[in-house]
């Protein structure tokens, strides 16, 4: 039974701190091999409402509660809770569990971003071999001419992309902006939308949207399920706070506090 939202928190005037923060709980790591190579499996909160699933740097969709979702080549991989701790297994067969601070860092055989620029509209980038030195990169279809080992280049309208490695994930930083690594194949509205902000009178409080702007997205407030229709970008917070989901001119998801 999921939780009912508190209504005994009051929110006053409200600053927003920071978008789209990952949670800060130690993340679980699986490796496994046989499936075009080798993949990493990073989770954070396994089995809570705030459960986050990476796979080779990508975010998976998958909704609170969720323990079995569909990995390459259609492998089933599922998460099961055991008296000695969280397992993961792959068509059933339990594998090993990672630890990304021992030892060289896997990179996956093909990364996938993409991103919006004013005016300019949306663009892809593709890296395979990334941080080898048979590493390619092609921006919206077309090969980069660059050296071996090059992280950084100028893309569309003369913006600056950049290769980095953060946590052990490979991100793109597009103009100062970091973008996460994307699955081609599913929609980046699957993703988890985290937003943090402070009200003077009660502190720090965060909101978490899954699937935003989808028929099963869910809203959060502080952990508490948010009862709302699907597609609603419009609600009220505790102590009768307005809070909006809006997209700003490039498309990407914003939360607007009492305006």
């Amino acid at each position: 039974r999921r939780p009912a939202p508190s209504p005994s928190a009051g929110y006053g005037h409200r600053d927003i701190l920071s978008l789209a923060q990952e949670m800060s709980s130690p993340a679980l790591w699986w490796k496994f091999s046989g499936h075009s190579g080798t993949h990493l499996v990073r989770v954070v909160d396994p089995g809570m409402a705030s459960q986050q699933v990476w796979l080779d740097g990508s975010p998976v969709r998958a909704p609170a509660g969720t323990t079995t979702f569909t990995g390459p080549g259609a492998c089933l991989i599922e998460l099961q809770d055991t008296d000695a701790g969280w397992i993961l297994t792959v068509d059933g067969v339990a594998v090993e569990s990672y630890n990304p601070d021992l030892g060289p860092v896997e990179s996956p055989a093909v990364a996938w971003w993409k991103f919006t620029l004013r005016g300019l509209g949306t663009h892809h980038v593709r890296v395979t071999g990334i941080g080898t030195d048979s590493q390619a990169v092609f921006i919206d279809g077309a090969p980069l001419d660059a050296p071996p080992g090059t992280m950084s280049f100028t893309g569309p309208g003369a913006s600056l992309l950049e290769l980095q490695l953060r946590e052990n994930i490979w991100v793109l930083n597009v103009d100062g902006k970091v973008v996460i690594q994307q699955n081609p194949n599913s929609s980046p509205d699957d993703a988890l939308h985290v937003w943090t902000f402070v009200s003077q009178a009660t502190g720090m409080h965060e909101v978490k949207v899954s699937r935003i702007g989808d028929a099963g997205q869910e809203i959060y407030v502080d952990g508490a399920l948010i009862p709302a229709p699907a597609g609603t970008t419009m609600f009220t917070g505790p102590g009768g706070a307005l809070l909006q989901l809006e997209q700003d001119d490039s498309a990407v998801w914003q939360l607007l506090v009492d305006g």
